[in-house]
């Protein structure tokens, strides 16, 4: 039987807490990562390099973050290491 998402599953809402969790989580999700400010970005980078084989990240964002990044106020290589699947769950009926 596959496993999908492993446990134990923590969430991260970076507007309640500047800090990421310990380490003691096999799958992050990370919601609103557009509003992350830059050094939060530096932290999720870095800490997605050090536990990158033991660790999977799930984001949400309310905005693309492409053009984020086009301005610089979203680091680059965060939005890669982040943007493997992506889901466009917006309503395009209008």
């Amino acid at each position: 039987m596959y496993q999908y998402l492993r446990t134990p599953i923590v969430a991260w809402i970076p507007r309640e807490s500047r800090d990421l969790p310990a380490a003691s989580f096999r799958t992050l999700v990370v919601r609103d990562v557009d509003r992350l400010d830059s050094t939060q970005q530096g932290n999720l980078v870095a800490m997605m390099c050090r536990l990158a084989a033991d660790i999977q990240v799930v984001s949400t964002a309310k905005a693309p973050l492409f053009p984020l990044v086009e301005r610089g106020a979203f680091l680059d290589r965060l939005y890669y290491q982040l943007n493997i699947v992506y889901l466009d769950l917006t309503d395009h009926a209008a």
